[in-house]
């Protein structure tokens, strides 16, 4: 009883403060900002993977319309380096990261809006067997454009938040 008290007392101050979530819904167009957002390719397969990852992110209800903005997103190959050397100069476990940099630009305009990056970091085991080893490298891989996904998406909609605040005008003090 007392966790349901606290949890409706911590709604209530939160909605006190403007708190609004990231991913609302434009009270004019009835329609998400980053539903407008068109993904440029982005080479290799972990582009592939990453282009459709952000897709998704933008626009899970596949929404059609004209797109006012473009993303362009550049992903580097996967660092690769031993984390783990056993005594018979054998590596044991592997770091790999994953690099991509990315800019918003208004398709009217053809200004940018944003501009950032996004490194994500992991490991995994080196086994004795080489297609275990590949496997778990690859999975690794795939797991690690996901974080990139969620990291790329989350600044675009904080961009897109930010932007409201200050179009209703509030400022950073308000």
């Amino acid at each position: 009883m007392l966790l349901k008290k606290i949890f409706v007392g911590c709604l209530f101050l939160l909605s006190g403060c403007g708190f609004s979530p990231l991913y609302m819904v434009d009270k004019n167009t009835g329609q998400l900002e980053t539903e407008k957002i068109e993904v440029a390719p982005i080479q290799d397969y972990n582009g592939y993977v990453l282009k459709q990852g952000l897709d998704n992110a933008f626009n899970p209800k596949k929404v059609h319309g004209p797109k006012k903005y473009i993303l362009k997103v550049q992903m580097k190959n996967p660092h690769l380096s031993s984390q783990s050397i056993q005594g018979d100069n054998f590596a044991s476990r592997k770091k790999v990261s994953l690099r991509a940099s990315f800019q918003l630009i208004d398709k009217e305009t053809k200004k940018e809006l944003l501009s950032s990056s996004t490194t994500a970091l992991g490991a995994f085991n080196v086994f004795y067997e080489p297609y275990t080893t590949y496997q778990a490298e690859k999975r690794q891989i795939e797991d690690l454009v996901q974080i990139l996904v969620t990291n790329i998406s989350t600044r675009v909609a904080a961009y897109f938040k930010q932007e409201e605040v200050f179009d209703e005008g509030q400022t950073l003090t308000d």
